[in-house]
Parts: C-alpha cells; structure tokens; sequence
C-alpha cells in the first residue's frame, strides 16, 4: 500500500477524511481496519488483535458485516485522535445504521 498518510502529529492530526474527497483510504482505529472505498461508496471492516499489558490478546467485537462490503451513507466524522463516525445501510433495505468506532489512529489513502 502507498499513499498519502494522516498521523497524528502537527497539523496532520486536525486533516479530517471528508474534506480530502472521493478515493480509497484505510482507516486504523484502535481495534480494527475499515477500507472505505468513496468513490464506490462501501466500507469494509476488520477486527484487529489488541494486545494487552499481562494478559496476551484482548478479543475484539465482531459486528454484523464484517469483513463485507456494506453501503456506505455518509463519513460524518473521520479524525485522528477521535471516534469515526459513520453512516451504513447495513440491512440493504435503506435503513441507516449509524456506526461509532475506537480512536482513529492512522488514515492512509490506498493507491490504485
């Protein structure tokens, strides 16, 4: 993977997904990776291990559709250093599924 990456660090940290347009990015939070394709308007979630102090690996959620390609609404929120927020037709029938996901801690957009 190449491309642009937003840390958080300086300025970056306040660089926020949905003012940098349409494209592909991976989003890192705390506890899983989330591919949001904009310009094909999907999300794709995957759990990630959590390691912890003394105890080895902590589990991570499953959610409903992970894994899959789910429609994908609006980004409302996608910071550094903050919970993103999203807007998914999880069900397929146009119902919105509002989505809150850990901290934000790497965006980086996925070169074609």
């Amino acid at each position: 993977m190449t491309g642009e990456e937003i840390r958080p660090t300086g300025e970056q940290a306040q660089l926020k997904l949905p003012a940098v347009g349409a494209g592909r990015w991976r989003v890192r939070t705390e506890t899983a990776s989330y591919d949001l394709d904009l310009d094909a308007g999907t999300a794709r979630r995957a759990p990630l291990p959590v390691p912890m102090e003394d105890s080895g690996w902590a589990p991570v959620a499953d959610l409903r559709r992970d894994e899959e390609a789910i429609p994908l609404i609006w980004v409302l929120r996608c910071r550094v250093g903050e919970s993103m927020l999203l807007a998914l037709d999880l069900r397929g029938d146009g119902v919105i599924t509002f989505r809150a996901t850990t901290p934000v801690v790497l965006i980086v957009r996925i070169d074609d």
